[in-house]
């Protein structure tokens, strides 16, 4: 089991939660100035959709190096919160906590590991969601940032098949970049969209070393979701 880091997700969270709250403007003195853009407006909502993630890394060519072995992506269902804070004109500023499934399935276990070996986390970026183009209700957006992966659960390591000498690393929390795009139409209060984001991983979530040689497995992959946002806003 990887170990769930309770500080940074209660970090990330709170900065979920700071931002859905919107800021209020001191009152201005004089007569109110027309010209001057409306204050950001936040939007919060959900997202479900598939997501398809496959593994790299040395110990994914050692694994696939196995007489008969074969990778099969992993493909599951995601599910999460959206929190958009608009900037200024069509640049806003999205966090969100999503949970899914990452990893994937090998024909052939090795020492015993089990099968799929994958991993159970919760995916929590900071993005900027930039507008490129509308027309009328319809808008086209996209995004880039960095997302941190929080494990929740991991594979289980038949840690005494290994080697003598075999040295893992408790990965419970990695990082990479996230970039993806979407689009949504409004209807009313509500922006519906439809989203995709391709993630993939700077250090392997498992890491294992022996003979002075270092082994580890990287989560690469995208999600496709669908889902809607709620609240107003004229920056849009």
């Amino acid at each position: 089991m990887m170990k769930l880091y309770p500080l940074a997700l209660l970090a990330l969270t709170g900065w979920l939660l700071i931002a859905a709250v919107p800021t209020q403007a001191q009152p201005a003195i004089g007569p109110p100035d027309a010209s001057a853009d409306p204050a950001p407006t936040v939007q919060i909502g959900v997202r479900l959709g598939y997501s398809r993630y496959t593994l790299s890394g040395p110990e994914a060519d050692l694994r696939a190096a196995v007489p008969g072995s074969s990778f099969e992506p992993g493909q599951f269902g995601c599910a999460g919160l959206v929190v958009r804070s608009h900037v200024a004109g069509p640049l806003a500023l999205q966090g969100e906590m999503l949970y899914l499934r990452r990893g994937g399935r090998y024909t052939q276990p090795f020492f015993g590991d089990s099968e799929p070996f994958e991993e159970h986390s919760l995916q929590v970026p900071l993005l900027l969601s930039l507008r490129l183009l509308r027309c009328g209700p319809l808008a086209l957006r996209v995004e880039g940032g960095y997302a941190a992966h929080l494990a929740l659960s991991g594979p289980v390591i038949n840690q005494a098949a290994y080697p003598t000498g075999t040295r893992f690393e408790d990965k419970g929390v990695t990082f990479g970049p996230a970039v993806g795009g979407e689009i949504g139409w409004s209807v009313g209060s509500r922006q519906y969209f439809l989203h995709g984001r391709y993630t993939w991983e700077n250090t392997g979530f498992f890491v294992r070393s022996y003979g002075g040689q270092s082994y580890g497995l990287k989560n690469q992959g995208f999600i496709i979701t669908t889902g809607v946002l709620f609240g107003t806003t004229k920056l849009e």
